[in-house]
């Protein structure tokens, strides 16, 4: 083998670990951003939780209002 061959040889393969070094940076990244979104998608997952159970119990306390208004209503409508 001859110095040219082995010059490009070496260029060769300084290519492809740069072009591989690229690859796994490119990975990595994609995988910090997955992460990222599933962060983003509990964070979101529970939000919606809390705000179920918020107006979950807005409509018990409206429920409760409008069972005491009914009941004011027939005591009202009651002749004395």
């Amino acid at each position: 083998m001859d110095l040219q061959t082995l010059d490009q040889l070496e260029k060769r393969i300084t290519e492809l670990a740069d072009r591989f070094m690229e690859m796994q940076r490119g990975h990595q990244s994609a995988l910090d951003k997955a992460a990222e979104r599933e962060k983003e998608i509990e964070d979101l997952n529970t939000k919606l939780q809390e705000s179920q159970q918020s107006r979950m119990e807005a409509d018990r306390r409206i429920e409760t209002i409008i069972k005491k208004l009914e009941v004011l209503r027939t005591q009202v409508d009651m002749p004395a």
